[in-house]
Order: structure tokens, then C-alpha cells, then sequence
């Protein structure tokens, strides 16, 4: 970790002074090599004059130079890198103005009057101005390098970044297309399902049905064929047909059940197919409590909820015997059965067909209620 805060550190130092060089460069501060320039015509000047004096204004223009590039964005190259050598830029300024003092003492080098620290002086600005070059040049490459680390950085960080989002595209492609075949798998088992139960019903009906001489067990048979065979809601209503199998339940089961549909409350919209999944799913919640529940009361509740239709199916009952079993099934994840009988994985079938939210809600002892959500639909398609 902190490798790595120090190489985004140094990443920023090299953004950093690029935007100072860019500032440095917008604002014509001066560099090293026109300090030198100005310095060596300077000198040139110096020593082939026989006057002194007039190089005071010069000496104090080099000065004013000096400063100025002191004062500019590029001295913070110096303070990151290499703060020990600040210094010698101030020594420079110093001896110029020791030079100005010594040309006005001694006159000019050609009179050969002048004292013998001019050229210490001299020498010294030379060494300390090609020291500095030297470092500028080092600071150049190391700002260079910086820049290139700094683009290849961005470069990994973006491929990374496009790759990332490639691969949870894909992911998330790769899970519509894993839903989308669940769906289709879903739509032809229930499709068999209904098939085999007509299959079925006619087949009692037809073959069954007329060499049964008992009565109760004709009656029996008679039931059956009604509970396997879908209703005609091209004629007849969901709505009474839930009712009539909250009245199928009680006369089969004996447990009592109230109904409850709120007025007005239409299921005209949704197709005979949408109409006959929701119908099988109460269907299979009331088997349930027949068979499972040890119930005395049921009911069924269906009105509308919001922008949605919600139908619930409770009971009395045991309800579930633990946090982790539905009368002693265990659950999964998602509140559903695991292990349970083909019924109960139908209803999940159905509801995510229907686009439908299905719960099991209970506490111990207490019954347990199957709430399913519809997303309301017009004529027009879903709201």
C-alpha cells in the first residue's frame, strides 16, 4: 500500500511540473540556459571593457533575472528534487553583487587595475551556472520519465477500467441470457403440465368415469376432472373462479374459508394464460393447507395494492415449525421449499413468469400466508 501511494505521489509531482513548465512557459519566466547566455555576454563584456562603471546597470539586469526566475513556478522543481541546491542559485545573486562592488573599486580587467577578486568571482558564477545546468538537465529527464510513467499509469488504469466493464457486461449478458432461457424453460414445463392435466381429466372423463357403478367414488372422480381442467376464462371471470375454489376447498377439505375480493377488481387484462397461472397458484396454495397446514379457517384476499394486485392465501395452521422449514421442509435462500413437491416449484415458475413477487410469510404457530403480487396491467400493457 504504500508503494503504491508513493507512486501515485510521484505520478502527481510529475503532473505537476508539467503544468508549472506550461505556466513557466505562458508567462515568459527565463531558464538556466538564458541566464547563462545573458551571464557569458556579460563577462565578455566585462573583461574586454576599460570601464567599469558602465556595467552596473548590466550586473543589476542580470540580477533582476536572476530574481525573476527565483520567483518562478519551475524553482518548485528545485525545492521537490533537489532543495539542498536552492542555495546556489542565492550564491549566484551574492556574487554578482561582489562583483559589481569589485569592478567599481578596481576599474576594468583590460586597464589592469582591477582586483585580484574579480576573477574568483567570475569563476564562481561560472562553476555555480554550469552546476545548475547540469541539475536542469537531470530534473528535465527525471520530469520526462515521470510524464511517461504518468501516461502509462492512465493507460493501464483505463484498459483496466474498460476491461472491468467488459467483463460485467458480459456477466450481466451472459445472466439475461441464463434468465431468459430459465423463462422459456419454465413456460414449456408449465405448458406440459397443463397439457398432462387435460390429458388426464379427459382421459377419467372419458374412460374412467363411465364404468365407476359408485356413486361417492363417481363424485370423487368427477371432483378431480374439475380441479385437473383449467377453467374457460374466455367466459368466465378469475374473479369467480377463485371464488369457486375457496367453495371447492371447504366442501373437499371441511376447513372453513372466507373470501374476499375487492369490488371492481378486475383481472380482465391479463390473457387467458396469465389468468390461468395466478388461478393455479392459489389452486396449489389451498392444496397445501389441506395437506399440510392441520388448519380450522383459510382465506383468500385479493385487491389492489398500490400500482400493483395482491392476492394472499392464509390459514391457522402450524405455519412453520422453525425459521428454516415450512412444515418441516427446509427453506431456501428465498423463503421457497427446498425439496418440496412439484406444486410449490410450479408457483415460483409461475410468478416469475407473471413477473410476480411470491413470499411465504409466517411465524411459528401462527399459519403461514402465501402472498403473491401481480404487477397491475391495463389494457394497454403493464403500468
Amino acid at each position: 500500500m504504500k508503494k503504491l501511494f508513493g507512486t501515485l505521489r510521484a505520478l502527481i509531482i510529475a503532473l505537476s511540473v508539467l503544468c508549472l513548465s506550461s505556466c513557466a512557459n505562458n508567462n515568459s519566466y527565463p531558464s538556466i540556459s538564458s541566464i547563462s547566455a545573458s551571464w557569458l555576454k556579460l563577462k565578455s563584456d566585462i573583461i574586454n571593457s576599460e570601464q567599469a562603471g558602465e556595467f552596473e546597470g548590466s550586473i543589476k539586469d542580470f540580477r533582476l533575472e536572476l530574481k525573476k526566475y527565483l520567483s518562478s513556478p519551475l524553482i518548485y522543481l528545485y525545492k521537490i528534487h533537489r532543495p539542498e541546491n536552492t542555495r546556489i542559485l542565492a550564491d549566484i545573486d551574492s556574487a554578482a553583487e561582489s562583483l559589481n562592488e569589485a569592478l567599481k573599486e578596481g576599474g576594468g580587467l583590460s586597464t589592469g587595475k582591477s582586483d585580484l577578486h574579480v576573477f574568483p568571482i567570475i569563476f564562481e558564477i561560472d562553476s555555480n551556472l554550469e552546476q545548475l545546468q547540469l541539475i536542469e538537465k537531470s530534473l528535465s529527464e527525471a520530469s520526462q520519465l515521470q510524464y511517461f510513467q504518468l501516461l502509462f499509469f492512465l493507460c493501464v488504469l483505463i484498459i483496466s477500467i474498460v476491461l472491468a466493464l467488459w467483463a460485467l457486461y458480459s456477466r450481466f449478458e451472459r445472466a439475461v441470457i441464463k434468465e431468459k432461457q430459465s423463462l422459456a424453460f419454465s413456460h414449456l414445463t408449465i405448458e406440459g403440465l397443463e397439457a398432462e392435466r387435460r390429458r388426464v381429466s379427459r382421459e377419467l372423463h372419458d374412460t374412467v368415469l363411465p364404468l365407476v357403478k359408485d356413486a361417492q367414488v363417481s363424485a370423487l372422480i368427477r371432483s378431480i376432472c374439475v380441479e385437473l381442467m383449467p377453467p374457460d376464462f374466455a367466459r368466465l371471470a378469475l374473479n369467480d373462479s377463485l371464488a369457486g375454489l375457496c367453495v371447492q376447498f371447504t366442501k373437499r377439505s371441511g376447513i372453513e374459508c372466507a373470501c374476499s375480493i375487492e369490488d371492481g377488481l378486475s383481472f380482465s387484462a391479463y390473457s387467458p394464460e396469465r389468468q390461468l397461472h395466478i388461478y393455479r397458484m392459489v389452486q396449489e396454495s389451498f392444496t397445501n393447507i389441506e395437506k399440510h397446514s392441520k388448519a380450522g379457517r383459510a382465506a383468500l384476499v385479493a385487491r389492489r395494492s398500490n400500482e400493483n394486485i395482491l392476492i394472499c392465501v392464509s390459514d391457522d395452521g402450524d405455519g412453520l415449525q422453525s425459521k428454516t422449514s415450512l412444515h418441516g421442509i427446509p427453506l431456501s435462500a428465498d423463503g421457497i421449499p427446498s425439496g418440496a413437491g412439484l406444486g410449490i416449484k410450479s408457483m415460483r415458475q409461475r410468478a416469475d413468469i407473471l413477473g410476480a413477487k411470491l413470499d411465504f410469510i409466517s411465524e411459528s404457530g401462527n399459519g403461514l400466508m402465501v402472498r403473491i403480487e401481480l404487477p397491475l396491467v391495463t389494457s394497454g400493457g403493464v403500468l
